[in-house]
């Protein structure tokens, strides 16, 4: 195992197994559960890139073999050498005798190993691995023990390398398909452990990351809708400050979809104004229009209406409200054909702003050899 130890290092920031009687060769073949990667899946795709396997003296294949469970039925017949899996099948396994083992390292060596983004303070975010819910904690609190110890890690080893820079508390849960391994997204689970993580970052006075609109739907269809917003209204409730994936998230971080940004940029805008709270200005609170109008008088007409109809209510930009007849004669489209047409049009009427030729001429030729290096595998 000399020769491989290199590549461990490479693997070891996301979760990770290895057949007990793989073999001390140059030769290695690393097993990934999708393709394009999760971003949790990149590692091992970022150490090749850069050569790291090649400076360690070391020949590694990357495969996609689908799901996380695959790839440990790899790993249990020895076609590969190392696999990233979830959680669960590896401990399964395990617990079944199977002869893998489990490398984990979730909290950076070095200060170097850190993403960092210099300013008037130095800010760091700590790569951490997520560890989905299962059937084997059911316990919602043992998720937060985890995520909190976790966390408090991460923050005092940046106190540790830099005292005093700012921290943001971050959490990512999700529950699992026991059958695939596959993260899922909007159930109740995750939804608990949010709203307790957050409680834990405000009495640690820190600023709470989580959350968004995240959904294992591959198409902005009803399935995308209600798990992005069982995950969108517990981000809002729960008080988080910083947001990723907020917009445009499908099939589970692998695919973004123009027309579920359109949906999710229309929700976000309703989640502004609910924020807001209740307006208990005099004017939210109308007492003129109250009091000029007497019983048996409508208020469609006071001056106070006139000056606040067109923002009273928030308008969204894609949900249709008018009759079944009238729907029908625009066309009757759905949510998603309208986004559709948002979205087009938006881009059509975009004007880019302007940027050095030489440097759009690099940043284009970039992408080009990255599509070629990478195509896609479907579509």
């Amino acid at each position: 195992m000399r020769n491989t130890f290199g590549a461990l290092i490479a693997l070891a920031a996301a979760g990770l197994a290895l057949p007990g009687a793989a073999s001390a060769q140059n030769k290695i073949v690393i097993g990934i559960p999708t393709s394009p990667p999760n971003i949790v899946h990149m590692p091992p795709i970022v150490a090749k890139e850069l050569g790291l396997y090649k400076k360690a003296g070391i020949d590694a294949e990357i495969v996609s073999l689908g799901d996380g469970t695959k790839v440990f039925r790899a790993l249990l017949a020895e076609n590969i050498d190392f696999g990233l899996t979830p959680g669960a099948p590896t401990i399964i396994g395990r617990s079944n005798g199977a002869t893998v083992k489990a490398l984990s390292a979730n909290l950076p060596k070095f200060e170097a190993d850190l993403f960092k983004i210099a300013g008037e303070w130095d800010l760091f975010l700590v790569p951490t691995a997520e560890v989905p819910l299962t059937n084997l904690v059911r316990e919602s609190i043992v998720e937060v023990l985890k995520t909190l110890a976790e966390a408090l890690g991460g923050m005092t080893f940046v106190q540790l390398v830099r005292p005093g820079a700012p921290v943001v508390l971050g959490s990512f849960a999700s529950s699992m398909s026991m059958q695939s391994g596959a993260p899922t997204f909007g159930t109740p689970e995750p939804a608990l452990v949010l709203y307790v993580v957050a409680q834990l970052a405000r009495r640690l006075s820190v600023p709470f990351r989580s959350g968004g609109s995240l959904t294992a739907s591959k198409l902005p269809d009803a399935q995308a809708a209600y798990e992005s917003a069982n995950t969108l209204q517990p981000t809002i409730l729960g008080g988080v400050n910083f947001v990723l994936h907020a917009a445009g998230w499908l099939e589970g971080g692998l695919a973004v979809g123009y027309e579920k940004f359109v949906l999710d940029n229309d929700q976000l805008g309703m989640v502004h104004t609910f924020v807001k709270g209740v307006d208990l200005s005099p004017n939210g609170q109308a007492l003129d229009a109250i009091l000029e109008n007497g019983p048996g008088q409508h208020f469609l007409g006071t001056a106070h209406t006139l000056a606040n109809f067109e923002t009273a209510f928030y308008r969204s930009a894609v949900a249709d409200n008018a009759s079944y007849e009238q729907w029908l004669e625009e066309g009757g489209l759905d949510a998603a054909q309208r986004a559709n047409a948002i979205w087009k049009r938006t881009l059509a009427e975009y004007e880019p702003p302007p940027i050095d030729a030489a440097v759009d001429e690099e940043l284009r030729a970039f992408v080009t050899r990255r599509k070629d290096e990478m195509p896609d595998e479907i579509g």
